[in-house]
């Protein structure tokens, strides 16, 4: 270890010579705000003290956190307090710190806070040219009407509460439109819709899960993906790393840092210790908190949608919060006929409707990012995503569960075998069956209003379910009659 110098000149650091005091003192450095024991570098004319390894800060940085550089600064004034965008911990402008280039001191974060492995890439970008970026997701074409990159064929129009289908869904996130305002595509037999804010999430963006920048991607090779943050599979709108195998569906990269998510009214951090989620079950370590509740919070739970249409309530339903309702008081959640967990996250009428439903129940469990109709190949099986609509619905040929969310996986074989079987999740296929390879298959899709003779019955009907390597084509009713077991790879 080389010895400390005694005297050094920085003048980027300081504009005078800074001298090492060599002996024990407590100070608190003028670079990043943290207090020291012994051995700093220290200006008497200035009474300027600082670590020794703070003289090496970077002056321009970029973290995973935020879109834009950061600089530091040694002090800055504000009317109010300001709290690190990374820690939440309150930030005192006597001290260093890492600032926006262009939102200024509207972000700010702890020096410390800044340079840590899991937040900065470890470059010094100070003279260091722009990257090129992104164009802007759309282009305004006239009156709330926009042509979206990747819709390019057709303008979409803007449409905020007035829109009759309340079962469309967003072709980003996979979640209803309804009631948030969206666009749509103004040809008649086309279909494509965004939310709003789907329609405005930038086409390269940064998360704190990892190093680099990722690109938002809406088409590849028609194939489902598993979320890094959350571990839903999903077939919509994903952001990808280039450098590596890694992809998140946009609603856990719209998590930024802090943000307020899963109905939570406070500001959430990636920097949690808290073993248990608090708006489910979850007793594995969460990757979000809140430092004013001293609770800890999942993906799945931040993601959660505020407002969601349900059945046919003429209400939209609130997210609520664990230990709003009186605990006095029970509540049966109107999709399952089960009790709610009040300490959990639920949706609710506000109204005097009443309506209680299960956030699985409400938008879906494990297959809430997935279209009704998606089809893909697993192993040697067909599965396709259906809706859980059956008068009886179905129990999960793995977990043995009752399936509980709007959609299911319904798996047939691809060979001559006929069966069906049905499961709640990708994760219970693969269980089941010891199954990892997953493939979409793009040729699986409803076929809906084609005429053909079902395999079942000799009468002609209305295709409900058409085979993709075999000439079957099934009634619905014809279809569920047939169920049989799946095998398990013993």
């Amino acid at each position: 270890m080389n010895p400390s110098l005694l005297v050094i000149d920085r003048p980027k650091i300081h504009e005078h010579p800074l001298t090492l005091l060599s002996r024990e003192v407590s100070f608190i450095c003028n670079a990043c705000g943290t207090r020291g024991e012994r051995s700093p570098y220290v200006c008497l004319l200035c009474c300027f003290m600082i670590h020794e390894d703070c003289i090496e800060l970077p002056r321009v940085i970029r973290t995973n956190r935020h879109p834009h550089r950061l600089s530091h600064i040694f002090s800055f004034d504000s009317e109010k307090k300001l709290d690190c965008r990374i820690c939440g911990e309150g930030i005192d402008g006597r001290y260093g710190a890492y600032s926006c280039l262009i939102c200024s001191i509207s972000y700010i974060v702890h020096s410390r806070c800044a340079t840590r492995t899991d937040a900065w890439d470890g470059k010094e970008l100070e003279g260091v040219p722009e990257e090129e970026t992104l164009p802007e997701p759309y282009v305004v074409t006239g009156d709330e009407r926009i042509i979206h990159f990747s819709h390019e064929e057709h303008e979409l129009r803007r449409i905020t509460n007035d829109y009759d289908d309340g079962d469309a869904h967003c072709y980003a996130c996979n979640l209803h439109v309804y009631p948030d305002p969206f666009y749509k595509c103004g040809e008649v037999n086309c279909g494509f819709i965004l939310h709003q804010t789907c329609a405005n999430l930038p086409r390269e963006t940064r998360i704190p899960i990892h190093p680099y920048p990722l690109t938002l991607l809406y088409k590849v090779d028609n194939s489902i993906f598993k979320c890094a943050s959350c571990n839903h599979f999903s077939n919509g709108f994903r952001y990808s790393s280039s450098k590596y195998d890694f992809n998140v569906d946009t609603k856990c990269a719209s998590i930024t840092e802090p943000s307020l998510g899963g109905g939570h009214h406070h500001s959430l951090y990636s920097n949690s210790n808290y073993t248990s989620c608090c708006g489910c079950d979850q007793t594995e370590p969460t990757p979000l908190s809140c430092p004013d509740c001293e609770l800890g919070l999942c993906y799945v739970c931040a993601t959660l949608p505020s407002r969601i249409p349900y059945g046919d309530d003429a209400h939209p339903l609130s997210l609520k919060h664990g230990g709003i309702l009186s605990s006095q008081q029970n509540y049966w959640c109107d999709s399952c006929e089960t009790q709610v967990d009040t300490l959990e996250k639920f949706y609710m009428c506000s109204t005097s409707c009443g309506t209680v439903v299960h956030t699985r129940c409400a938008i879906g469990g494990h297959l809430r990012n997935l279209k009704a109709g998606i089809g893909f190949n697993i192993d040697r099986y067909n599965c396709k995503v259906v809706l859980n609509d059956q008068v009886t619905r179905p129990c999960c040929s793995q977990c043995k569960l009752r399936s509980q969310g709007l959609l299911v996986l319904k798996i047939c074989s691809a060979g001559v075998e006929a069966f069906i079987s049905y499961f709640c999740s990708i994760e219970c296929v693969q269980k089941h069956g010891h199954i990892d390879n997953i493939d979409i298959d793009p040729r699986q899709r409803p076929v809906i209003n084609d005429t053909f003779y079902c395999s079942f019955p000799t009468q002609q009907s209305t295709t409900i379910y058409s085979g993709i390597d075999c000439d079957n084509n099934n009634h619905i009713d014809c279809d569920n009659n047939n169920e049989q077991q799946l095998p398990t790879n013993n």
